[in-house]
């Protein structure tokens, strides 16, 4: 690998690679053909470069789908108002090399230096905040038909997992009015009745984390050999889930029979995590003998740290370049674990041309709505609609 060039053509190895490509994509491709090590940390990424360039003065709104609402007072309703940084990304950047060479072994990174350390403070916050509720709140925020509003303590097992889910989650999705019509999810979020802040610091806050997360898919793409901008246009309006979790402790007569969280690999785009430096995440591997192991996402030594992981979506848009990893959450106390997740999905009318040409194309929605029906019971049964 030293006496590699600094460019070369790799379409024998992946003919959908439209163009050259640099010597670090080289390593990673190289890396997954020959096999990476069955156990590994998952890597810690600096963002400390990326997140110091200043924003090209050419950037627009529209770069990531993000419209001003003219009426202040609800202006947060549509959480795409905030402008996403618009920088000028390079292969050569390391932070760039690392976040690719992490998804494409691990699927699972570590940011540290994002420069949203305020933003992941304020979620912890609203977090609390939520759980925090009375019960006749949380009873008239239950989650509806459109996959909003706060999920009750016990929860259908995930694939392949006996034990229940033990946690409970508010989640809600962007403003209906920007979903396209006839989308099962376009409807009202129940918000909290004794909260009136609520939603508007809860929608604030996902348009800060959906325009980082803009920010972080040109980001993968360029990692990967492709132009920054390959999946923008999907993200003019994306469909994004912000979900704060609690997980309690369970008490010793059903520890047997829940989990916090089931192994299970997510569905969309990608995942941001903000664990809030609590351990309990960890990553299916392989050990030397085969056997299936579980490795700690440690994030409690760094403050503010945020968890990226792949999801499948854009692990069948890669073509498997990217890997999507099984993952759990394991708590047994002592007190509540607070963790929030905020899932980054393309339009929801995405037609997925997955990057090698030999796999066949396939509609995002469709994905969704199989995996969503797998695991929750809230949505209408598939009537052939969307």
């Amino acid at each position: 690998l030293v006496g590699v060039p600094s460019t070369i053509h790799f379409s024998h190895f992946k003919p959908w690679l439209p163009r050259p490509i640099s010597r670090p994509f080289l390593f990673i491709q190289l890396a997954a053909l020959v096999g990476v090590p069955s156990t590994m940390s998952v890597p810690v990424v600096s963002l400390r470069q990326f997140a110091s360039l200043a924003n090209n003065s050419a950037s627009s709104a529209s770069d990531a789908g993000i419209v001003p609402d003219a009426d202040t007072t609800g202006a947060t309703r549509d959480s795409r108002h905030r402008q996403a940084p618009r920088r000028e990304l390079s292969a050569e950047m390391p932070c760039v090399q690392e976040l690719a060479r992490a998804l494409t072994t691990s699927g699972f990174a570590i940011l540290v230096d994002h420069g949203l350390e305020s933003v992941v403070q304020k979620l912890y916050d609203l977090n609390k905040r939520v759980h925090a509720l009375p019960q006749a709140d949380k009873t008239a925020m239950a989650v509806n038909a459109h996959h909003r509003g706060f999920i009750s303590q016990f929860r259908m097992a995930d694939e392949g997992e006996t034990r229940q889910n033990y946690s409970e989650s508010f989640i809600s999705q962007p403003d209906a009015s920007t979903q396209p019509a006839g989308c099962i999810f376009a409807g009202p979020t129940p918000w909290p009745p004794s909260d009136h802040a609520f939603e508007a610091d809860y929608m604030l806050l996902a348009g800060e984390v959906a325009a980082f997360a803009f920010d972080l898919q040109r980001m993968i793409a360029q990692g990967i050999g492709l132009d920054p901008d390959h999946f923008s246009q999907y993200f003019q309006s994306p469909q994004w889930y912000l979900r704060l979790l609690r997980y309690p402790t369970p008490p010793p007569e059903l520890k047997d029979r829940v989990i916090a969280a089931g192994a299970h690999t997510d569905y969309g785009f990608i995942t941001l995590v903000f664990p809030h430096d609590r351990s309990g995440l960890q990553v299916q591997a392989v050990d030397a003998t085969g056997e299936i192991v579980w490795e700690d996402v440690d994030t409690t030594r760094l403050t503010h740290a945020i968890v990226l992981n792949v999801g499948d979506t854009l692990h069948r848009w890669a073509s498997g370049a990217l890997r999507s990893a099984r993952h759990r959450v394991i708590h047994d106390g002592p007190g509540d674990r607070y963790s929030t997740a905020f899932f980054y999905d393309p339009h929801y009318d995405t037609i997925v041309q997955p990057l090698d040409s030999k796999d066949a194309p396939f509609a995002y929605a469709a994905h969704l709505l199989k995996r969503i029906r797998a695991n929750y019971t809230t949505l209408p049964a598939d009537d052939g609609a969307a």
